[in-house]
This record gives structure tokens, sequence and C-alpha cells, in this order.
């Protein structure tokens, strides 16, 4: 259903929350970090009102998510613009929540969902808003590794132009907690595990067959995910898998 976006019209002051991400349902090529991203929106309290801004398309995909792009929609409790066309409909989206109170990267290398809001509310855009980056496992030591050179120069330029002070920071564990410390050093950092969507009510597992120990890995073929390291174990095992 379309709509508006969000005004702050209630008794309550309202905490106004822009999400800045690559991809958002129904995207699902994209990984963990929007499901994660989802749980947190619909576990928010209920005066906090979110306006979510991403891509129209998912990860390597050109097929759009929405017909209605560069408009506000709803999707469950928060107001999404599905970006279509270049930074100057991307800037007209994050334009219109300019009023916001923080400002919730989801992620820390991407250009156009990352870098140019950290540009903007550098430039004063978003006034007093709080900037809340969430790496979400780009800063392990094995994420760095890859397309290191660039990583390199990003960081550099990051922390020469002071970003990583002027913001907050949202680690999902306590190591990664530590991974942020370690490149930015003395900054402020909210540990806060990951959200998921889980069903209200467990449910009962029917009796296994009789037969080998089944095995399903689902993830991106990433070398990060080490399904190398299970594939090369699995040649010490005896019993049939």
């Amino acid at each position: 259903m379309n709509s508006p976006a969000p005004s702050n019209s209630g008794s309550n002051k309202l905490q106004k929350v822009v999400v800045s991400t690559p991809f958002y349902v129904p995207a699902f090529r994209g990984g963990g970090p929007i499901q994660t991203l989802k749980a947190l929106i619909s576990a928010a309290p209920s005066e906090f009102q979110t306006q979510v801004v991403c891509a129209n398309h998912d990860l390597g995909q050109s097929t759009p998510l929405t017909d209605h792009p560069n408009r506000w929609v709803e999707v469950g409790p928060a107001q999404v613009q599905y970006v279509e066309g270049g930074i100057r409909k991307q800037f007209g989206a994050l334009k219109q929540t300019n009023n916001a109170d923080i400002i919730y990267l989801n992620s820390l290398f991407n250009p156009r969902y990352s870098l140019l809001p950290m540009l903007l509310k550098r430039l004063g855009f978003w006034g007093n808003g709080a900037l809340l980056i969430a790496p979400r496992g780009e800063l392990d030591p094995g994420a760095l590794a890859l397309k290191a050179p660039k990583k390199k120069v990003f960081l550099t330029a990051f922390k020469l132009l002071r970003f990583h002070k002027a913001a907050l920071w949202h680690a999902s564990t306590p190591i990664e907690a530590a991974q942020i410390k370690k490149q930015f050093g003395d900054v402020t950092v909210l540990v806060r595990e990951n959200e998921t969507s889980l069903p209200d009510q467990a449910f009962n597992r029917p009796p296994r067959e009789e037969g080998p120990a089944r095995l399903l890995f689902v993830s991106r073929l990433d070398e990060k995910k080490g399904l190398h390291i299970l594939l090369e174990s699995l040649e010490n095992i005896s019993q049939p898998v």
C-alpha cells in the first residue's frame, strides 16, 4: 500500500530512524544482514518510526523489487523507498528524511548507501541526528583480506576525515566490538546481538529416518564462510554422511 513518509504527530516524542542499506526485503540474495535488519526493525518499540532507503533490486539482479520505486511504501512496520535510478534519485529519498534522530547504516563500505550518507552528515544534513554504523562483519580479518587494497584506501581516508569519531558503532558480538576498536581506537561501540525472526511456537520434528547423516549448507559460496574447512574435515569421518 502506498503511503506518505511518516510524520511526528503523536502526543509522545517519536524517535525517527532512517536506515540506509543496499538491500532490504523482499531481497534475500544479499545474505543475513537483510533478515537481521528486518527483525531489528520489527522488534523496535512503538515510539520508533523507521524509514528505509534501499535499492530496487536484489544482489546481482536487475529485476525490480517493486513496481512503485522512488516513493514510500509500507513494508511491515517501516516505510521503505526502493530507489531506482542514479545518485540524484537516492539523494531525493534521503532528503525526505532530514529530520531523523538516528541515521543507521547497515554497511560500512558501500559507496552509495554508506559513504554518501556519511558525507551528507558531515555537510550538516540531519543536523544533530546520531550516526550509527553497523559493519556487519566487514571488519573481520577474513573479510578485510578480500579486495584488501581498496578497503585499505577506504579505511585510510575514512580515518583521515575522522568519520569514525563522529559515529556510534553497532557490533553484533563482543568479538566484532573488539575488531571495531582495533581498527578505529577509542570509539563508542554498542553491542547488541542480531535479532532473529523466529516462530512464536517451536514445532515438533518428526522422527528421523534410518540412514546416513544428512548435512545441508545454506550460504553464499564464499571463502570466509568456511565450507572448504567442512569438506576437508569430512575426509576424516568414518561413518556414512
